[in-house]
């Protein structure tokens, strides 16, 4: 399995202190590219004023996925983070990573 036996945790079990998507990991990239595709989301939604529902509906992503993307249950795959950027016409990945995450 890629990811070996890491990718049996969720994204959101990397959380050392703090709430996701804002929160401190572990040093596991994986982790880290996960919560930055969840932040970016969830701050463009906001920004565009939409909701999981309508996102779903216009990109054909699920909604549930969203919300999974969104909460870290989940490991984000290339064609959702691209049916959701066409949608949303932004990048959630990859943009500027700061040092920290």
């Amino acid at each position: 399995m890629p990811g070996g036996t890491q990718r049996t945790k969720s994204p959101k079990e990397y959380v050392t202190s703090g709430e996701w998507p804002y929160a401190e990991l572990e040093e596991y990239r994986p982790a880290r590219v996960a919560q930055h595709v969840a932040r970016t989301l969830k701050e463009a939604m906001t920004y565009g004023e939409i909701s999981a529902k309508a996102l779903g509906r216009a990109s054909e992503v699920n909604r549930q996925c969203i919300a999974n993307v969104l909460h870290g249950r989940v490991w984000p795959d290339l064609l959702t983070v691209a049916s959701l950027e066409e949608t949303l016409q932004t990048m959630l990945w990859p943009l500027e990573e700061s040092p920290a995450g």
